[in-house]
């Protein structure tokens, strides 16, 4: 009975493990095949990795890339899952295995514009192999005509190639085909800044702006606004655009001191703009407005000279220059200028700004006290004055010393005959040869 009940019990047996293997097999297949769950982890893996760029922790990347095999768990196929994690193997570093990622991406489409993108970003972006980058770019603009970022990574490239006059119909391609992406607004705007188009520049960061940025992002776009807007006032003739474009650079500084008050340029450059302000409304007759603006640039120069190293000249020359032709206070000009000749290591174009100012300085403090002896009638001023003038004129001489380009020699050469024409007057009323004219 035995021999016959052990072969019976056997056959159930390897009967009901291919039943049991069967059912596994259904509910393993049902399991891992889900595009609703693959879709779910992709959201949570996009939201860390998302986290992982605005708050620079790389913690989130390696999160990012969990739930993105989790995602691909559900659905082996789903391409934006490897597309973003590749990106998030960018994140932490992990450039081969972005490479195995994208590949696999075409391996699976090869029809995959995203996928050439990322290799050419790989290539072209990080590891500088141009050539290479150029190709994968290029297919995946001929495969996805459409594709802005393909287009914004291919002008990218050939800007660091130094083929600037290849980025144009890049730029403007990429942008009539995703005009609110704010990354492609600020390099386009940063890229016709660096080529001097200045208002072209002005309006994708302007816009860039709008669109909304992260705040590395923010501080970089209105630093190159700032300046823009300076170099816009400075260029235009119409008092009312200049102030305009003053009144602009002064809202950005503002905002960029919010974000960092310990950075020196931003003051000195605000100091600028106050002080174009106060030059245009000196040339509208309006000497208390003015004056106002002279004052806040004042502060701002001082604020800069404070937070800047001690031997760098540029802020104090800046105040220097604000003091001899638009405060009139000689006194404190000359203060400022010999420190600046007293620093270390001072280049000969800074000796040169200086030496020239301390001549201007000079200059006006002898030509202010002629006119006070003219007005008091006393020949002792004209004295004083030709002491002044004798100075400013070893002020320019040193200054010629220091100069190299024949522009600024030609400049000094010519306050040295004024200066002439000056102290030649003085001496002869300080000798009573003339009177007072």
């Amino acid at each position: 009975m035995r021999k016959f009940l052990f072969p019976a019990i056997l056959t159930l047996l390897v009967v009901a493990c291919a039943t049991t293997q069967q059912n596994n097999k259904k509910q393993v297949e049902k399991h891992v095949y889900n595009p609703d769950s693959a879709k779910v982890w992709y959201s949570i893996a996009r939201d860390y990795a998302k986290k992982a760029e605005i708050k620079r922790d790389t913690s989130y990347y390696r999160r990012a890339v969990i739930n993105y095999y989790r995602s691909l768990y559900y659905d082996k196929n789903f391409e934006p899952a490897y597309l973003g994690l590749a990106k998030a193997y960018i994140g932490l570093g992990m450039i081969d295995s972005a490479k195995i990622i994208y590949n696999k991406v075409l391996e699976l489409n090869p029809s995959s514009s995203k996928g050439y993108q990322g290799l050419g970003f790989v290539y072209g972006i990080i590891e500088k192999n141009y050539p290479e980058a150029e190709k994968y770019y290029k297919k995946a603009i001929e495969i996805d005509p459409s594709n802005a970022d393909a287009y914004f990574g291919l002008a990218k490239l050939y800007e660091k190639e130094g083929k600037s006059e290849l980025c144009d119909t890049l730029y403007e391609e990429a942008i009539r085909k995703k005009p609110d992406f704010a990354p492609l607004l600020k390099s386009a705007g940063l890229f016709y800044k660096e080529k001097g188009e200045i208002e072209k520049s002005t309006g994708y960061l302007e816009k860039a702006l709008e669109v909304g940025v992260s705040e590395k992002s923010e501080k970089e776009i209105r630093d190159a606004l700032l300046d823009n807007y300076i170099k816009m006032a400075q260029k235009t003739k119409e008092k009312n655009k200049k102030l305009e474009y003053y009144q602009k650079a002064v809202a950005h500084a503002d905002t960029l001191i919010q974000l960092d008050s310990t950075k020196y340029t931003f003051y000195l450059r605000r100091a600028t703009a106050y002080e174009g302000i106060g030059d245009v409304y000196k040339s509208k007759k309006q000497r208390k407005k003015a004056v106002k603006y002279y004052r806040l640039a004042e502060a701002d120069y001082k604020k800069a000279i404070q937070l800047a190293s001690p031997n760098n000249p540029l802020p104090s020359m800046k105040l220097a220059s604000l003091y001899i032709y638009s405060l009139k206070n000689y006194g404190k000009a000359k203060e400022l200028l010999n420190k600046v000749l007293s620093m270390q290591n001072l280049n000969d174009a800074y000796k040169y700004w200086a030496y020239f100012l301390l001549g201007e300085a000079d200059y006006r403090i002898g030509y202010n006290i002629y006119s006070e002896g003219k007005k008091k009638k006393d020949y002792k001023y004209a004295c004083d004055a030709v002491t002044s003038y004798d100075k400013a004129k070893a002020d320019y001489n040193n200054a010629l010393k220091y100069a190299s380009d024949p522009a600024i020699k030609s400049t000094i050469l010519k306050r040295l005959d004024a200066l002439e024409k000056s102290r030649k007057l003085a001496y002869r009323v300080c000798h009573k040869i003339a009177t007072y004219k």
